[in-house]
């Protein structure tokens, strides 16, 4: 008896697991990628709610330059990145300043100029976008 080889119906089982194989390979990475996106976000959400800064003392220098004390009251580490008077962005000194949980540090900022018998709004802006706003006049 002669054995018949029959190679007909391999083709379509190998090019099926084959696209089931992709399918499932290029799934676990939109998967992967997700999840470490969302991971991400939860995580800066979190770090972005526990951070508390409070602006204890907003001080006028004779120079047209202002100093502002800012305490950190929570429970990360807070980067400020920005300034903002009456909505224009200020030069503050340093640059990008951190400050730990439970510190207090001076921030040097200039502006154009700070006249007599006005209100400014002043506020500070962090990394990771809290905002911490007061008036304060001159």
């Amino acid at each position: 008896m002669r054995l018949i080889k029959c190679n007909r119906g391999v083709a379509p089982i190998v090019s099926t697991l084959l696209l089931i194989v992709i399918t499932i390979f290029a799934f676990t990475l939109v998967y992967g990628a997700y999840n470490s996106w969302i991971s991400f976000q939860r995580d800066n959400s979190l770090l972005q709610m526990q951070e508390r800064v409070i602006i204890e003392a907003f001080r006028f220098n004779s120079d047209d330059s202002a100093s502002v004390f800012v305490f950190n009251v929570g429970e990360s580490q807070v980067t400020i990145n920005q300034i903002t008077v009456n909505g224009s962005s200020t030069v503050i000194t340093p640059p990008s300043l951190s400050i730990m949980p439970g510190s207090v540090s001076w921030i040097n900022m200039s502006y154009y100029s700070f006249p007599l018998g006005n209100v400014y709004a002043l506020k500070v802006i962090t990394e990771r976008g809290t905002v911490v706003e007061t008036f304060e006049k001159r």
